[in-house]
């Protein structure tokens, strides 16, 4: 195979059981290497492979996504498949491991792993340290996505009214009534905000480091940035809020973080991380006397209300930032029977007072 950088020559070695045998495998690295293929004499292990490829990718990615990577590569694949080297990783041994853990049931973060090593083995395929991708071959069950289970009107006032003391209640009255994701809720800035014009602009988001980090990035798609009308509950609430952080601000004196203008940060300035915001939600729900539910629930919720009071679907996949008004109708598709009632009804109503 020609001589490596250090001079000395490079040999690939075949082996079979009769000499028919080697020269077929003989005949396939010499079709190989007519390819234009890298045939390597010892492929690095799978640890080292994923360690090259997180640090070759690490500024194509956002924050959040390189901390689930990363969790995914240290806490799952490595521990199972680390030592193994690449050209010996076979889809039988892949298998093996997702069926030892996924034996209980399906397991979310297998899924997640799996996806983070079949992306990583596919890199190995484009710059042919491998002829294919194992981990495609391997069948992973799949996950049925929990569902988050929106507030009543009851639930919601009530949970509103205990928000209003609250130092983040703004934040949730926000989400509630306008159906901001919590990233989206935690970086928006007061440069987003007409409070006289009545409009909030969604246009990046804060992710969790981890460590307690806070970054703030672009949203993922074109539609996620949106100009929101905003209502009056979230007006009153977002001015109250401003009056507070102001206090806070004089308060805090040369303590106050400079570097950003957010509407929802910490008694001194700086990014709320989203795992304070859920408990303090969660605290809230608490004291609401409301069951405890994930902070989605309260963009679910915004969505279901303005549905069911006859809010066009197209209008309120607007308002969602979802890039297709299908995504819209597959997510609260069963609302549409409920929706297509209250129509007919309002329909009556308008026919009776016409005549």
């Amino acid at each position: 195979m020609g001589r490596g950088p250090d001079g000395r020559r490079r040999r690939k070695v075949v082996y079979g059981a009769t000499r028919q045998a080697v020269a077929s495998e003989l005949n396939k690295l010499l079709g190989r290497a007519e390819a234009g293929e890298l045939l390597a004499t010892s492929t690095p292990t799978v640890a080292s492979w994923l360690a090259e490829w997180q640090r070759t990718h690490a500024d194509d990615w956002r924050p959040a996504t390189r901390r689930l990577y990363r969790i995914a590569v240290d806490q799952w694949i490595v521990p199972a498949l680390g030592t193994t080297r690449l050209e010996k990783l076979k889809p039988a041994t892949i298998q093996r491991w997702v069926n030892a853990a996924t034996a209980a049931g399906p397991s979310p973060r297998i899924a997640m792993a799996h996806l983070v090593l079949r992306s990583a083995l596919k890199w190995a395929m484009q710059q042919r340290v491998l002829t294919y991708n194992p981990a495609a071959l391997v069948k992973v069950p799949a996950v049925t996505p929990k569902t988050v289970a929106p507030l009543s009107v009851e639930d919601a006032r009530r949970l509103l009214t205990a928000a209003a003391d609250h130092r983040l209640g703004a934040m949730f009255v926000v989400s509630l009534t306008m159906g901001l994701r919590i990233g989206e809720a935690s970086g928006l800035t007061w440069g987003d905000v007409d409070l006289a014009a009545k409009v909030l602009r969604v246009r990046q988001q804060a992710q969790a480091l981890g460590q307690g980090g806070v970054a703030l990035v672009d949203l993922k798609t074109a539609s996620s940035r949106r100009t929101l009308a905003i209502p009056t509950l979230a007006l009153a609430a977002l001015k109250a809020h401003r009056r507070r952080q102001a206090e806070e601000r004089l308060k805090s004196g040369e303590r106050w973080h400079q570097g950003n203008d957010l509407v929802f940060t910490t008694p001194n300035g700086r990014p709320v991380n989203p795992s304070t915001t859920r408990d303090a939600l969660a605290a809230l729900l608490k004291a609401a006397g409301l069951p405890p539910t994930r902070y989605h629930a309260l963009r679910h919720t915004a969505a279901t209300l303005l549905l069911l009071d006859g809010t066009p679907l197209f209008d309120v996949s607007r308002v969602l930032g979802h890039a297709q008004i299908s995504t819209t109708a597959d997510t609260y598709g069963h609302l549409l029977p409920e929706m297509a009632a209250g129509a007919a009804a309002r329909m009556d109503a308008l026919l009776k007072r016409s005549n």
